[in-house]
């Protein structure tokens, strides 16, 4: 594992997510354990490919993320089935550069 590339990586989703816990490790789910959601888990996924030259073509929001305002505003909008976007996850998309169907 890149050591260097996990502590950036960190460091960019604090600077986005202002969650500054102090537990960040591979299996850190982005939605459930930082609250990156809705609307933030867009323009987070937007600045993560943007940061890290990521073609996220084949990313499908709705397998990873709930909407906006699910939960309290849209109770039955909630995804109990979603696949979770992890720290671990998105270090080998980085280093693939490509988001792929599978993940």
């Amino acid at each position: 594992m890149n050591t260097e590339l996990l502590n950036d990586l960190v460091q960019f989703t604090i600077n986005i997510s202002g969650n500054e816990s102090d537990h960040y490790d591979l299996n850190t789910d982005i939605e459930k354990h930082i609250g990156i959601t809705g609307d933030d888990a867009t323009d987070y996924m937007l600045a993560f490919a943007k940061r890290y030259s990521v073609d996220l073509s084949d990313f499908d929001f709705d397998r990873h993320f709930d909407p906006e305002g699910a939960g309290w505003l849209f109770p039955d909008a909630i995804n109990h089935h979603k696949t979770p976007v992890t720290i671990g996850m998105l270090l080998q998309v980085i280093e693939r550069k490509k988001w792929l169907p599978d993940l």
